[in-house]
């Protein structure tokens, strides 16, 4: 199944480069069809409690934020689909990327997976699960009190969780079960009747239950060894390198958000999502068309005679036209993989082409 832009990753990072590369703030637009790709729940970290923007006279409640992107992404029909990415060739000019369902292409990938792969642990935020992301000081008086309420306590982390272990000797003389992360060990489930009663993990490719009353979920260790890195890319300390515009080192390949490596921020999320959403559209742009992409308010061009707006490429017959909005599919079905545009006049006309643009309800493209 063909895509222009798959966002892997639906954090405030992806979710914000789903929506730029979908529909950038420009005028004279052609839409890009996006597709997000996400193992866990919509949210990221931001879901599990209040989220400061920048400071604390900005926060968002716990879900504002997830909420109000999942808005956005409905309000322009982007589709979400709940995939683990098991593999992907990327190096190619058309990217293939496989899942535990199916197999998808497109011509730019945006990587926005976090610092490692969540489950549903923000339901059980404050219900038996905590999380180390405070400072030392913090994580000792945490640790006392987590040991005075609970019995067996269960560690999630990458392996560089040897900071929390020793500060978690020091505040506790109870002996915690300890689940390290990587690329093929990982937590699938929080499980327990309204507190945490354990955890389901994949193991050396086994499901087993790890049984206990609290898990603490050591970020800290994420934040010196990523676990969800799987691509074929260059890395630095285990994280995505990228430059400003969230260039990888392959061409049409982006990083944006938390696995392109500290400093960790929703603000910086949201912020490296919309850049990279905007240079994948604009990449998928250029191998469609040969030519820059008409995002004017972001990349104005200057001619001779002043700013200049690119023109939009005019359609010919075996170009595809490929429904985007939701409500065009089940009316005309046909429109849902896409059919040539001299398909397309037998049931619509010029009129109706141009109209659909504008309202971004279709995207074309010519046959790849």
């Amino acid at each position: 199944m063909y895509h222009d832009v798959i966002v892997i990753g639906a954090g405030p990072a992806g979710m914000s480069a789903a929506l730029r590369a979908r529909r950038p703030k420009t005028f004279d637009y052609l839409p890009s069809d996006v597709l997000v790709l996400e193992e866990g729940e919509p949210g990221g970290i931001s879901s599990w409690k209040e989220t400061y923007f920048t400071s604390p006279g900005w926060t968002y409640r716990r879900d504002e934020l997830r909420n109000m992107l999942l808005s956005e992404m409905e309000s322009f029909c982007i589709p979400m689909r709940n995939e683990r990415v098991e593999s992907a060739e990327l190096s190619g000019r058309i990217k293939r990327i496989r899942t535990d369902k199916g197999e998808y292409e497109a011509l730019a990938v945006v990587i926005a997976t976090g610092m490692r792969n969540g489950a549903n642990e923000w339901q059980y935020f404050g219900k038996g699960l905590y999380a180390t992301l405070r400072s030392i000081d913090v994580i000792n008086s945490t640790y006392a009190e987590i040991c005075s309420r609970h019995e067996k306590i269960i560690f999630v982390g990458s392996e560089r969780m040897e900071l929390a272990l020793s500060i978690w000797k020091d505040a506790c003389d109870k002996e915690p079960t300890v689940f390290v992360e990587n690329e093929g060990d990982r937590v699938m489930e929080i499980f327990g009747e309204g507190n945490v009663e354990g955890i389901k993990v994949l193991r050396n490719g086994r499901v087993e239950e790890i049984k206990g009353d609290a898990v603490i979920v050591d970020f800290e260790s994420y934040m010196l060894r990523p676990t969800t890195q799987i691509f074929d890319l260059e890395t630095e300390d285990g994280f995505i390198k990228v430059d400003r515009l969230g260039r990888t080192n392959l061409p049409g390949v982006f990083g944006a958000g938390d696995i392109s490596g500290p400093p960790f921020s929703v603000a910086k999320a949201v912020g490296e999502g919309v850049t990279a959403g905007i240079e994948a559209y604009r990449y998928a742009y250029r191998v469609k068309f040969g030519r820059e992409a008409p995002a004017f308010a972001f990349y104005p061009m200057e001619g001779k005679d002043g700013l200049i707006v690119p023109e939009i490429p005019e359609p010919e017959d075996d170009w595809v036209i490929g429904a985007l909005d939701r409500n065009l599919c089940e009316r005309y079905p046909f429109l849902r993989d896409g059919v040539e545009y001299r398909e397309f006049l037998k049931h619509f006309t010029r009129e109706d082409y141009e109209r659909m643009l504008r309202s971004y309800s279709i995207s074309v493209r010519p046959p790849l």
